[in-house]
C-alpha cells in the first residue's frame, strides 16, 4: 500500500506476540515527536488486534491518538475516547458467507 502510494517508510511487525516490546519502542518513538501510523488487516485496530495496547500505552503518556473518521462510531470510541475493550460489548466479525442452514 505505502509503495503505491509512493511513501517510503520503515515497518515494524506488531502482533501479540511481540506487541509489548513493540508497543514499548512506538511509544518511545512518538514521544520523541515521530508519527506513527497503526494499519490492521484484521478491521478496526484496537478492536479485535493487539492495537489497544499500543493506543493504551501512548494514552497513558499523554501523547496524542488519532483515527480516521468512519461509520463505524462505536469503534471510534474505543479508539479515541479510552474505552476498555473489556468494557465494551463486541460480537465479532460476520461469516464472509452466511450459513448453509440457520439455526432455528
Amino acid at each position: 500500500m505505502l509503495t503505491r502510494l509512493g511513501l517510503h517508510r520503515e515497518l515494524v511487525a506488531y502482533h501479540e506476540h511481540n506487541e509489548t516490546e513493540a508497543a514499548g519502542r512506538l511509544v518511545e518513538q512518538v514521544a520523541a515527536g515521530k508519527s506513527v501510523a497503526l494499519v490492521s488487516d484484521a478491521g478496526t485496530p484496537a478492536i479485535s488486534d493487539p492495537g489497544f495496547r499500543l493506543v493504551r500505552a501512548c494514552r497513558r503518556r499523554g501523547l496524542p491518538v488519532g483515527a480516521r473518521a468512519r461509520p463505524e462510531c462505536a469503534h471510534r470510541g474505543v479508539e479515541r475516547e479510552r474505552i476498555a475493550p473489556n468494557g465494551f460489548f463486541y460480537v465479532g466479525f460476520l461469516p464472509p458467507k452466511a450459513p448453509r442452514a440457520w439455526p432455528s
